[in-house]
């Protein structure tokens, strides 16, 4: 049991231990549908680094979200302040490279996921970030703060170009309604609140949508973009 909502399946690697150093290799596992293999390696437990390389043949993001009516014991702010894994992590110093050949989120699949992470004692960014995504790229950068006295555990901005309108969107699979090459760019801040209501986050920020060469099937389509961004 790794603390995933889903079952973990072939499991093989190895781990080297050597003074102060501490090297593990995962050749393979399964989550779930998701599969992945990669490595970590810690050093100075003291003042540790830790450097982790992490390659999906196939990732599904439902794989790692919790299932629909759980609730949480603890809300996000709760969860950073008190986790040892992430206490340990906002300590250390150290890189992150995550590879995804293909995956899929609940709405749409998406391809060719490259990000490289820099952890300063709590403070992770990822700069220039890209995936691509409804025949576009979608590209930006994440910042991750999981330092004890957060408010804003997670910042992403980004860019869209060239992206397919009525894939993006989704309304109806039979009856596309919107059409168009979509340009978006935007920030988003995932902040934290005392109150139990969504595991004590909250989202706000701004996206800017523009479509060239676009075509609006049924104008009630409108109200159904609104209420699908529902930011």
């Amino acid at each position: 049991n790794l603390g995933f909502h889903k079952r973990v399946d072939g499991l093989t690697g190895a781990v080297r231990m050597k003074g102060k150093s501490v090297n593990a290799t995962m050749e393979r596992a399964k989550i779930g549908d998701s599969e992945v293999s990669g490595s970590i390696s810690i050093s100075d437990m003291r003042r540790p680094r830790v450097d982790i390389e992490l390659n999906f043949s196939f990732l599904d993001t439902t794989d790692f979200s919790a299932p629909p009516g759980y609730v949480s014991p603890t809300t996000w702010g709760q969860w950073i302040r008190t986790n040892p894994t992430i206490r340990f992590l906002a300590r250390s110093v150290g890189t992150a490279n995550v590879k995804v050949s293909k995956g899929k989120t609940p709405t749409r699949p998406f391809a060719d996921f490259q990000a490289q992470f820099e952890d300063q004692n709590g403070l992770i960014r990822a700069k220039r970030w890209h995936v691509s995504m409804a025949d576009g790229i979608l590209q930006g950068n994440a910042r991750f703060d999981i330092r004890a006295n957060t408010t804003t555990p997670f910042v992403v901005e980004f860019q869209a170009d060239h992206m397919r309108m009525e894939r993006v969107l989704l309304i109806n699979a039979d009856r596309v309604r919107v059409q168009g090459d979509m340009t978006a760019e935007g920030r988003m801040e995932w902040k934290t609140t005392s109150r139990r209501e969504n595991n004590g986050i909250y989202k706000t920020g701004k996206i800017e949508v523009r479509v060239q060469d676009g075509v609006i099937y049924r104008f009630e389509a409108l109200s159904k973009i609104f209420s699908l961004i529902n930011l």
